[in-house]
C-alpha cells in the first residue's frame, strides 16, 4: 500500500522530467531580415532559441530579456542606436550576441550609454563583434563569468570633446570575467575595470585612447597575459589589488605628462613576468605596494625605468633587463627595503675577471639626478643638458657622490645570459 501511495508522486516526478526536455527540445532557429522586426522576435524568444539576423540595417535601440539564446549576425549586420541611449541592453543571463556591427550610440552625461550594456546577466558571451561611435563600447554591471573576445571597439576620441570620452571596455562588479583578443582604441581609457576579481585579460590590444590603456581597481586574484599596451597617456593604472599575475604584455611608447608603461599603486602579493617595457616617459611607477617580484622583464628606451617611492617595501627584482634608459632607476630614500639582484644592467661599467657571467663589483643604478627629480619634478627639463652629464661623470669618478645605498649586488654582464638561465 505504502508503493501505492507514492505512485502518484513518481509519476509526477516524470512528467516534470519529461515538459523539461520538451521544453528544451523545442528550441527553435529563427531567421530575421531587415524587413521584420528585430526586436519583436527578440521579445517572443524562449530560452535556448537560435536567432540568425541577416545583413542590413537594424535601428533603434533594442533589448534582450530571454536567457540562454544566441543572437547571431550573418555578413555583419548593423545595429544602428541613430545616436540615442544603449544600442543593446542585455539583462537576461547566458545570451550569446556574436557578428554584429553596432553603432552610433548616445552619450548621455553620466556615462551610461554603451554600444552593448550587459545588466546583472552573467554567464554572457560578447564576441566577434565590431563597435563604433559610442560613449562606452562594451558596459558590463553585476554580470559575472562573462566572456568578451575578439571585439574591435573604437570610440570619438580624440575628435571629440572631452565630454564625449568613455571607456572601451568597462567592468563593474563582474568576477570571474574573460576578456580575450579584442582591439581597444579611442577611448578615455581603453579598459576600466574595477570590483571584478578573478578577471583575465589576454592577448588583447589597447592603444591610443586618450587617458589610460587599462585602468582598474580592487580587481584580487586576477591575471593579465599577452597584452599589448601602446601609444596611451599612460600604459596602465593598476590599483588597490593584491595576489595578481601580469605576464608577457608590452607597455610601449606611452609618452602623456603622466606616461607610464606601468603605474603600480598599492598593489601587493604580485608577480610581473617576462613584460616589455619600452620606451615609455616611466617605465614603472611604483608607490605604496609590497612583496611584489619583478622578474624577467625588459625594461628598456624609458625616461626613467623604474620610479620606486619608500612608500614600497619588501619588493625583489631579479632577472630583468635594464637597457638605454636615461635613467634605470629614481628612489626618493637612501636606505631602501626592496631588493635588485642578478639583473642586467646596459649602463654598468664593471667587470667580470672570473668569467663568471656576473660582475665583479655592485652596481649602483641610482644616479644623482633621477634622485633629485623624484624629489623636485621640475627638474626634469634638465634631462641630457650639459650639467646632469657633468653631474653624472663626477658620480662616476667619485662614488660617494651616490644619493642611495641601493645596489644590485650580482649585475648580470650580458642580456643574453639571463635568457640562457630561464631555459
Amino acid at each position: 500500500m505504502a508503493a501505492m501511495a507514492q505512485l502518484p508522486t513518481l509519476v509526477l516526478s516524470v512528467l516534470l522530467v519529461l515538459l523539461g526536455l520538451g521544453s528544451s527540445a523545442m528550441a527553435r532557429e529563427v531567421r530575421v531580415t531587415p524587413a521584420g522586426n528585430l526586436q519583436q522576435v527578440l521579445a517572443m524568444a524562449k530560452p535556448g532559441d537560435v536567432i540568425r539576423v541577416a545583413p542590413g540595417t537594424y535601428r533603434g535601440n533594442l533589448a534582450i530579456t530571454v536567457p540562454r539564446i544566441q543572437v547571431i549576425g550573418e555578413g555583419l549586420p548593423i545595429l544602428d542606436g541613430e545616436g540615442k541611449g544603449t544600442v543593446i541592453t542585455i539583462v537576461a543571463e547566458g545570451v550569446t550576441l556574436r557578428g554584429f556591427r553596432i553603432t552610433q550610440g548616445g552619450s548621455s552625461p553620466y556615462g551610461s550609454d554603451a554600444g552593448v550594456k550587459v545588466s546583472d546577466a552573467g554567464g554572457c558571451v560578447l564576441e566577434d563583434n565590431v563597435i563604433d561611435r559610442v560613449f562606452n563600447g562594451i558596459y558590463l554591471k553585476g554580470s559575472e563569468e562573462s566572456r568578451i573576445r575578439r571585439n574591435q571597439v573604437t570610440g570619438a576620441a580624440p575628435s571629440a570633446s572631452f565630454d564625449a570620452w568613455g571607456d572601451g571596455i568597462r567592468l563593474w562588479s563582474s568576477p570571474g570575467s574573460r576578456l580575450e583578443g579584442n582591439r581597444v582604441s579611442q577611448f578615455r581609457d581603453g579598459f576600466y575595470l574595477d570590483f571584478s576579481p578573478k578577471a583575465t585579460l589576454a592577448d588583447n590590444q589597447s592603444f591610443e585612447n586618450r587617458r589610460y590603456g587599462l585602468h582598474f581597481m580592487f580587481m584580487n586574484e586576477s591575471r593579465f597575459t599577452g597584452n599589448r599596451f601602446e601609444r596611451n597617456q599612460a600604459g596602465t593604472v593598476l590599483m588597490y589589488s593584491k595576489q595578481l599575475l601580469i605576464e608577457d604584455n608590452v607597455f610601449a611608447d606611452n609618452r602623456g605628462h603622466v606616461g607610464s608603461g606601468i603605474l603600480f599603486k598599492e598593489n601587493n602579493d604580485s608577480r610581473l613576468e617576462g613584460n616589455r617595457i619600452l620606451n615609455n616617459t616611466v617605465g614603472m611607477f611604483i608607490d605604496g605596494s609590497n612583496r611584489n617580484r619583478f622578474e624577467g622583464n625588459i625594461v628598456a628606451a624609458n625616461g626613467w625605468g623604474v620610479h620606486l617611492f619608500s612608500s614600497s617595501i619588501d619588493n625583489v627584482f631579479t632577472r630583468n633587463a635594464f637597457s638605454v634608459n636615461d635613467f634605470d632607476v629614481a628612489v626618493d630614500m637612501r636606505i631602501s627595503r626592496n631588493l635588485f639582484d642578478g639583473n642586467h644592467w646596459s649602463a654598468y661599467e664593471g667587470y667580470d675577471l672570473d668569467g663568471n657571467g656576473q660582475g665583479d663589483v655592485p652596481h649602483s643604478p641610482v644616479s644623482m639626478f633621477s634622485y633629485l627629480t623624484m624629489r623636485y619634478p621640475d627638474l626634469s627639463a634638465f634631462v641630457g643638458s650639459p650639467a646632469v652629464k657633468a653631474l653624472a661623470f663626477a658620480q662616476r669618478l667619485f662614488p660617494v657622490l651616490s644619493p642611495s645605498a641601493l645596489q644590485d649586488a650580482h649585475p648580470v654582464m650580458s642580456h643574453a645570459r639571463l635568457a640562457d638561465d630561464s631555459r
